[in-house]
């Protein structure tokens, strides 16, 4: 049975914390400024985001547009397209691995040693 899932007002921030797996490129100088953490608990504290960088970027998302139940439709139909290629490919697989054995098996048959008792 699916956990009924809870609405959150627009004003409760949730917190995600990040773990950083082997070495971490970040310059330790920059540490402050660039922790995501960091950022995101200063603009808890203030309200305010540090300003950005560079230019926003926009995205054509017009695909994204529409019915929620048409875009589940879809990504449902993506994941069974999906796995319809990846069992056709592991089919393939194995009978390329089959033709593989049986040449492997003919090769070593045809190449009778040669007779040494005389």
């Amino acid at each position: 049975m699916p956990v009924p899932k809870t609405i959150r007002s627009c004003y409760h921030r949730a917190r995600h914390v990040t773990e950083i797996l082997g070495e971490s490129c970040t310059q330790a100088t920059d540490g402050n400024t660039t922790d995501v953490n960091k950022i995101m608990a200063r603009f808890t504290r203030t309200g305010i985001l540090p300003e950005a960088t560079r230019e926003g970027q926009y995205a054509d998302v017009t695909d994204l547009q529409g019915d929620i139940t048409e875009i589940l439709e879809r990504g449902k139909q993506a994941a069974l397209d999906l796995e319809q290629l990846m069992a056709e490919a592991k089919k393939r697989e194995n009978e390329t691995i089959s033709e593989t054995n049986e040449n492997a098996k003919e090769t070593t048959a045809s190449e009778t040693p040669p007779d040494t008792t005389a």
